[in-house]
């Protein structure tokens, strides 16, 4: 009869048998399926590029053909064009009077107000229309579009103190009869402070429809619908647009005359004498609260992100500039 150690040894050794057979088992099974799986994927990742290629090979031909045609593409043989003059675009108080001045100093042979675009201020309740648009697309190739742009709050003050082309606010159907001649708006906001300028509805020069005045609710509204004109223009002529801050380019004139010459390579006027700084440098606008509030809640922060300005250049303060 067999001792109980000889009947141990026995029983682990079939146990280690049994694990043995089973490992193999197992890791025949194992490589089965993974080559299994392995040729599936291969089938479905030769499947899928070759869907692939055939979908490019498809659309290749039209990526080709767009890339002829892209407004870059096209605009980027625009340096060749002898260029004609510039075109100065801007808000009033926003420093265009100033741009054409330095731009006629600089290089007297060319135009500061080219013919063709709009009217500097852009006038008007709508957008361009796209066949207003095209057409410049197609004859404005030989100008360099500078657009003038102002800290938002600062450039609300200087509408304040100076609305030009703006209709009473007090009396908007004064504007039918301001049409026919010039217009300055100077008076016309007696006893209104900044705050109440700044909610106010804003009715343009000149802008009727159907012989009614048409408004924007207010000043910051006006100066969103002009900035997205601008930007039509822009996206138009992506090489031949310089966008301008006011401020900057007063405190150092030469540099931004420098930067022309540099890009465009003009000559400058042997006499040019850009002056330095301009004495003309604006200090930043202090607002009260109520009118920080109503900037904060009115400017278009997202369009003037595309244009350098940030809702940080709005100062809610005190000091000596405060307009209650």
């Amino acid at each position: 009869m067999a001792s109980k150690m000889e009947i141990n040894t026995t029983t682990r050794i079939i146990f280690l048998l049994m694990v043995i057979i089973v490992g193999r088992s197992i890791i025949k099974i194992d490589k089965v399926m993974t080559a299994s799986i392995t040729k599936e994927m291969t089938e479905k990742t030769n499947d899928f590029s070759n869907k692939v290629k055939g979908l490019e090979a498809e659309k290749r031909p039209i990526e080709l053909e767009a890339a002829r045609t892209t407004d870059w593409e096209e605009d980027s043989k625009l340096p060749g064009i002898p260029i004609k003059g510039f075109k100065v675009i801007g808000e009033r108080n926003s420093g265009t009077n100033y741009m054409q001045g330095l731009l006629e100093g600089a290089f007297p042979n060319y135009t500061s107000n080219y013919p063709e675009g709009p009217f500097k201020h852009m006038f008007g309740h709508s957008l361009f229309q796209e066949s207003y648009l095209k057409a410049r697309n197609e004859i404005a190739t030989d100008i360099i579009w500078v657009f003038m742009v102002r800290k938002p709050c600062d450039w609300a003050d200087g509408m304040f103190r100076k609305p030009h082309h703006i209709c009473p606010p007090t009396k908007p159907s004064d504007c039918k009869e301001l049409i026919t001649g010039p217009v300055t708006g100077y008076g016309d906001l007696n006893g209104i402070t900044r705050e109440e300028f700044m909610n106010l509805p804003m009715y343009d020069s000149a802008e009727l429809s159907d012989g009614e005045v048409l408004a924007y609710s207010n000043i910051f509204k006006l100066r969103a619908h002009k900035l997205r004109k601008m930007k039509q223009i822009m996206d138009l002529f992506p090489h031949r647009s310089i966008i301008v801050d006011y401020e900057v380019v007063k405190k150092a004139p030469g540099v931004f005359i420098h930067d022309l010459v540099q890009q465009f390579n003009f000559t400058v006027d042997p006499t040019f004498n850009s002056g330095g700084s301009s004495n003309r440098i604006h200090s930043a606008m202090c607002l009260n609260e109520k009118e920080w509030v109503i900037a904060q809640k009115n400017i278009d922060w997202s369009m003037e992100g595309l244009f350098g300005h940030h809702n940080l250049q709005c100062h809610q303060c005190s000091g000596k500039n405060l307009g209650y």
